[in-house]
């Protein structure tokens, strides 16, 4: 049976509109498209792409709070996960997706073409911790990243990157708790865990096992920066 997105964003999502809805849509026809050209996402999750991507994606406004016309920058955004759709329904929101392979950055500029996306900007570039020719440094409000690196390497490669008070933002799970435990002491920063509310499950088994940690630049004053009170926060 094929996934009843209108349901489900018609349910959780009332402030979205069709347009937005069809851009969605059309997102998901360009990764099956291109995907028999290129490896953009698993041929496994080919026909659950809503499930398995779309959801996880879009789900981040609803647990975390993501501010008004926030500058976001998406590493190794690859597909476009979970930059597009989160593009798609926070249009305010000011893009930069980054990746290091061109083919993938390729794809990237056509999405954003064909989906008449503004403020997006696509950059074929392999961050490091030496240099920014770019001239990235503390532009952002929050940094994505979904499936990709260690914390430690991702701390290291963005903290630069985030405006104080600023946020890295990234989608993991239960067997990644001890490893962020681990860099918030080394690093000393600040972090919550959000876990999706079980209403979502029924659309995506994929959520279940999800986590976001928000890792916040600088550390506040007179707060631990590991407590178990902070460690887990639900929106719903």
């Amino acid at each position: 049976m094929s996934f009843n997105y209108q349901n489900y964003f018609h349910t959780f999502f009332p402030e979205i509109s069709p347009e937005q809805i069809g851009q969605l849509k059309e997102y998901v026809d360009l990764l099956k498209l291109f995907n028999k050209r290129m490896n953009l996402i698993s041929r496994v999750d080919i026909n659950r792409i809503w499930e398995n991507h779309i959801l996880p994606s879009t789900i981040a406004p609803k647990m975390v709070d993501f501010p008004t016309s926030s500058a976001l920058l998406d590493l190794g955004s690859g597909a476009g996960l979970p930059g597009i759709p989160l593009k798609i329904i926070r249009p305010d929101l000011q893009v930069v997706l980054v990746d290091s392979i061109r083919k993938k950055t390729l794809f990237l500029r056509k999405v954003v073409e064909q989906l008449g996306l503004k403020n997006v900007i696509v950059l074929n570039h392999r961050l490091d911790t030496k240099h920014d020719p770019h001239q990235l440094q503390e532009k952002f409000n929050i940094v994505t990243a979904r499936a990709v690196s260690s914390i430690e390497n991702l701390w290291r490669l963005t903290n630069c990157l985030l405006k104080p008070g600023g946020f890295l933002l990234l989608w993991k799970g239960k067997e990644d708790l001890q490893d962020l435990k681990t860099c918030a002491l080394k690093f000393s920063f600040k972090y919550h865990i959000f876990r999706p509310s079980t209403q979502f499950f029924c659309y995506s088994t994929r959520l279940n096992h999800l986590l976001l940690f928000k890792i916040s630049k600088g550390v506040v004053t007179g707060e631990s920066d590991i407590s178990e009170n902070n460690a887990s926060t639900n929106k719903f």
